[in-house]
């Protein structure tokens, strides 16, 4: 199926794929170009198929297949690209990336194993398939997901990319790519096209024969940010059983602590203290998963909190500012201590405030604003009021589950 450029003998089903790679090549390039203001665009269609072809033949080779294989690599070349490998390199080249996915990659995600993720970005570094376009594409794309799985980071001209590139890639690229696009929108807040993004690629999983705990841990997310709570807790209690007999720790003690969340929600309290145990024991035992436990203590305080528990809600929430090593949620902590400091007039607010500080830069929009309004409030500023009710309490309204914290503004402002 496959041919060197000297055997001039591309297939339709090549050609059509070349076309479409060609396509969002084009106009991905096209527009880093607009973005940087430059009066010359070489990505234009015009400028693309200048001395080779007719501008309709490049519309037409873009969606379709022309006969010549000439004007394919012509214009691959404008865009830095290559297809000039037979059928035995290209599948060599293909087994390479499939040996690396099934063999490690895949189970490196599900058990979010970064170590791991490292080695095979490692190794992935050291291939080299410039004359292989296909493979090359497949090779940026298991970059970038890693890349995003091990520090959170994405560009969201790879996305308009990607997005372009959904109907190229099949089988288990096409798999990842549906999963990496509902994790991109889970962190832009929109949870439902997340959700649906990944059940797709739960569904492409399945067809592979790929166990879908790959990914119902981030489908539990989903469900819960959609408030499809059934849906959640059918699939943390299936995953449990999964999770526990496959020792993958790292997920199972996601389900633990959602299901102990939940259950505190429900008031359920025996069940919810069931989990908090389980979560504890787990966590004893696997000493690297101690990160979770400022979560479940968290999750506790509030629970004592909405009861009006005070006494009982400052203890988990100091445990949750203690045990919590995560840079980005402490201000999150360290608001939930504030919070229940002044429901008691603890004199140990101000010094919280400095500690807050430290962590003011790193932590979300919501909690930086409701750090600032206990700032602006403890160091005499008249502002904290305005600030409050233009700034604070507006931006509560949109945030699910935080009544809560909603209502302690309302009432400490106006001292209820």
């Amino acid at each position: 199926m496959m041919q060197k450029e000297t055997d001039n003998l591309l297939s339709d089903d090549v050609k059509l794929k070349l076309g479409c790679l060609i396509r969002e090549i084009r106009k991905y390039k096209y527009q880093e170009y607009v973005k940087d203001d430059n009066n010359f665009n070489p990505y234009t269609k015009e400028n693309i198929c200048s001395d080779i072809c007719h501008i309709n033949t490049l519309s037409k080779l873009e969606c379709e297949v022309v006969k010549k294989d000439s004007i394919y690599h012509s214009i691959l070349a404008k865009l830095d690209l290559k297809y000039n490998v037979n059928d035995i390199e290209f599948i060599e080249n293909s087994k390479l990336l499939e040996n690396v996915i099934s063999g490690n990659l895949l189970h490196a995600i599900e058990f979010k194993d970064n170590v791991a993720l490292e080695a095979i970005k490692n190794k992935l570094d050291t291939f080299n398939f410039e004359n292989d376009c296909f493979n090359k594409m497949n090779l940026w794309f298991i970059n970038f997901f890693i890349v995003f799985k091990l520090y959170d980071v994405i560009e969201e001209k790879n996305i308009n990319l990607l997005t372009g590139l959904l109907d190229y890639f099949i089988d288990i690229y096409k798999c990842l790519a549906k999963n990496l696009l509902g994790l991109y929108f889970f962190t832009k807040k929109n949870y439902d096209t997340a959700k649906t993004f990944l059940l797709e690629a739960r569904e492409s999983y399945i067809k592979l024969n790929i166990n879908p705990g790959i990914i119902n841990d981030d489908l539990i997310k989903a469900y819960e940010y959609n408030n499809n709570y059934l849906e959640a807790i059918q699939l943390c209690l299936e995953m449990e059983k999964y999770y526990f007999i496959n020792n993958n720790y790292n997920c199972l003690i996601n389900v633990y602590i959602f299901l102990d969340n939940y259950y505190l929600l429900i008031n359920a309290n025996e069940q919810a203290l069931c989990y908090f145990n389980k979560t504890t024991d787990l966590v004893l035992k696997n000493p690297d998963l101690n990160h979770n436990v400022y979560l479940m203590n968290y999750n506790w305080a509030l629970k004592h909190y909405k009861n009006n528990e005070i006494d009982q809600a400052i203890d988990y929430g100091y445990s949750a500012y203690k045990n919590c090593n995560v840079t980005v949620k402490k201000l999150e902590t360290i608001n939930l201590l504030l919070i229940l400091y002044t429901k008691v007039k603890n004199n140990k607010i101000l010094k919280l405030i400095e500690e807050g500080k430290k962590y003011l830069d790193y932590a979300n929009d919501y909690d930086q604003l409701l750090f600032r309004y206990f700032v602006y409030k403890f160091e005499n500023k008249d502002y904290y009021r305005k600030f409050a009710t233009e700034k604070v309490m507006p931006f509560l309204k949109k945030i699910r589950n935080k009544k809560e914290f909603l209502l302690f503004i309302y009432e400490d402002l106006y001292e209820i």
